[in-house]
């Protein structure tokens, strides 16, 4: 799994702070089939934006997934863009 600590980003609101990370995607089995990402670690595009009432979280990259194909059982890969956006009130 990876992990990022917030403890070292110390952003006022309106400031942003980005990096690049590399994320480990696991093996997983859907539909009673097994995808396996290949390769295992991927570069992602990681950001932090401080608002206001909270902090808005972005992670972006691109996953290979190699496995069954579902119309034929044959051997597939497929190439999937992941964006992801998270925001988290500072008071629920």
């Amino acid at each position: 799994m990876t992990s990022f600590s917030l403890r070292q980003v110390k952003l006022r609101p309106g400031e942003q702070y980005r990096d690049e990370l590399d994320v480990e995607l696991p093996a997983f089995a859907f539909g009673g089939q097994l995808y396996v990402p290949v390769p295992e670690k991927v570069p992602a595009a990681f950001e932090i934006t401080r608002a206001n009432a909270g902090t808005v979280f972005k992670l972006a990259f691109t996953a290979r997934l190699c496995g069954p194909c579902y119309r034929c059982l044959g051997d597939a890969v497929l190439e999937v863009p992941i964006e992801a956006r998270e925001y988290e009130a500072e008071s629920p």
